[in-house]
């Protein structure tokens, strides 16, 4: 007896150890907000957005949607989207952030006039209605895409947008490309109360790696009155990693797609190409951080003086370059910065 107990102590303590420790939801938030603000604190808007849509997923995935740490992620959200020139997607940001905790305050290190007069509008538009602020259609302009913060593979996919009053659109669809189809697929939405439309993209499409879609609303003559996302620039739902998000909350979108597929072609060769923010979904490839370019041409003009190999121009007037090559190299530091040399060659 004395030795079977001895062996159950044994055998229970190695399980014990053996057991995986469970990771603190809260602080991989946390951690993707810190990393999220490093990147905007070195300019790279876009890396700062994309962590901080990771860290909405995480949150949501733990059931963390109304936790004070979510408003904080939700008002980095919102300074990152006004530094990189969405202030609309801004605005939404905030009002997600004050639903949640209505007395968060702008640290002091990203405070300025603008942003401390977004978070009071919308403390302000929060306060005068008792529904969340997608439900108020006053305040919806062109066409907002639903966050989607999660997308699983064989699992129908529901999607859900808000469009402003001034459209007035005769329908409004998702086009869904699925892995290794050439064409996109229409699937109508439903118009719910109010401005909210609902539909859902077919389980039998959710294969693969990625699903491509995009969110566009027509007018009767089946011109697009906006989009989010289009056949050439769509949205894409990693199925790979459903956890990881690529753009939080909503954005508006007062561009027009380039229907594929299924879709009627827009009277318009416009397209909006900016990728909606929804979680779970990533925006297409990022542009290149090294260029190399070089442009050829002629050239004519006045000439007088010394000549680039110091020698005294005889005879004044005109002359000519007749091939002159510029070879550029430029490093792209961020969305607003590019540092580069060029040179001529003739």
């Amino acid at each position: 007896m004395r030795t079977r107990w001895h062996v159950a102590v044994i055998v229970g303590v190695a399980l014990g150890l053996a057991a995986p420790a469970h990771a603190d939801p809260r602080a991989e938030v946390a951690a993707k907000a810190r990393s999220a603000m490093a990147s905007y604190d070195a300019m790279d808007y876009e890396a700062a957005r994309r962590q901080l849509y990771q860290a909405l997923a995480i949150a949501k995935k733990a059931k963390l949607d109304k936790d004070p740490i979510v408003a904080r992620v939700y008002l980095d959200l919102g300074i990152a989207q006004l530094a990189g020139s969405d202030p609309e997607g801004a605005k939404v940001a905030f009002l997600s952030a004050v639903q949640i905790d209505p007395r968060i305050a702008i640290d002091p290190a990203y405070k300025s006039a603008e942003l401390v007069r977004m978070l009071d509008e919308a403390r302000a538009a929060a306060g005068d209605s008792g529904e969340p602020a997608s439900d108020d259609c006053k305040s919806v302009r062109g066409l907002q895409l639903a966050a989607i913060d999660g997308a699983h593979p064989g699992v129908a996919q529901p999607v859900e947008a808000l469009v402003g009053g001034e459209l007035s659109p005769a329908r409004v669809v998702v086009m869904y490309r699925p892995e290794g189809a050439i064409d996109f697929t229409e699937v109508r939405l439903t118009r719910q109360a109010g401005c909210r439309y609902t539909g859902t993209i077919p389980a039998a499409a959710m294969h693969g790696a990625l699903v491509h879609y995009y969110v566009a609303a027509y007018d009767a003559g089946n011109k697009v009155l906006a989009a989010r996302g289009s056949s050439g620039s769509p949205l894409a739902l990693d199925l790979g990693a459903a956890a990881t998000p690529g753009h939080g909350t909503a954005e508006p979108s007062h561009g027009v797609a380039e229907p594929g597929g299924g879709g009627p072609p827009p009277s318009s060769p416009e397209h909006a190409d900016t990728p909606g923010i929804v979680g779970a979904a990533t925006p297409g490839p990022r542009g290149a951080k090294i260029v190399i370019a070089a442009s050829i041409g002629t050239g004519v003009g006045y000439v007088t003086g010394k000549t680039e190999g110091e020698n005294m121009v005889q005879k004044c007037c005109l002359g000519t370059s007749p091939v002159v090559i510029s070879p550029e190299v430029s490093y792209r530091a961020s969305a607003r910065l590019s540092i580069g040399a060029v040179a001529r060659i003739g």
